[in-house]
């Protein structure tokens, strides 16, 4: 797909919808950090008005770090999703989507301990570290009730 988006395909028809006024941004979404990183280096410099990251950028995985950096070189502006590493943050048990394995268990309990030191809540660390760098404009966060 990498390549049918590239090679003239839908990415190129996105930009031309944008130089026609049909659409205002070129966004770029994915849970891959290197993928999004290969279609940002692989693009002419503002292709891309936007990227929308996920779960490559939370207290857990900074994967996304070099996607940060060019998109600070690029003016390129970051959406970051998963900011709670799939419910880890928040008290679930699961990280990208699976039973969290222990080493991410151990890491995830370091970040609480800390947390509790200085009785702040783990999802306002995990919130206030996901929008940290200025290249990040959003957090998408998901919740499962109105309540939340």
């Amino acid at each position: 797909r990498f390549e049918a988006a590239m090679s003239g395909g839908g990415v190129a028809a996105l930009a031309r919808l944008r130089a026609q006024g049909k659409i205002a941004e070129v966004s770029l979404g994915m849970n891959d950090a290197a993928y999004v990183l290969r279609m940002i280096r692989e693009s002419a410099p503002g292709t891309f008005d936007s990227v929308m990251m996920a779960g490559s950028w939370n207290l857990i995985d900074q994967d996304g770090y070099e996607v940060l950096l060019e998109c600070q070189e690029r003016n390129i502006a970051v959406h970051n999703a998963g900011v709670f590493a799939s419910g880890l943050l928040v008290g679930g048990a699961h990280y990208k989507y699976a039973p969290a394995p222990e080493h991410i268990k151990a890491k995830t309990a370091q970040w609480q301990a800390l947390a509790n030191a200085y009785d702040v809540p783990l999802p306002a660390v995990a919130l206030a570290f996901a929008l940290a760098p200025e290249i990040i404009t959003l957090c998408a966060v998901g919740v499962k009730s109105p309540s939340e």
